[in-house]
């Protein structure tokens, strides 16, 4: 084989390699973002269960915790 042949052989060779571990990372990227997003979505799911129970939830007050506020006549005296 002559050595211009021998080049484009060694090239295509080089470029299919190449072309091959790209589609593998792709791949694997894709897999990987499909994963992580049934994560995100089992999270969101949890999250707005966790939300609906409390707004369900009637003894739930968000003011509970505070301190009682005195009215302003017991402050001026």
């Amino acid at each position: 084989m002559n050595k211009e042949a021998e080049a484009y052989k060694t090239a295509y060779a080089r470029e299919r390699a190449a072309r091959l571990e790209a589609e593998q990372l792709l791949d694997d990227k894709s897999r990987e973002l499909f994963l992580k997003n049934q994560q995100l979505e089992a999270s969101n799911t949890r999250l707005k269960e966790q939300h609906n129970a409390l707004v369900r939830n009637e003894s739930w007050q968000p003011w509970a915790h505070c301190p009682p506020v005195l009215p302003m006549r017991s402050i001026i005296r």
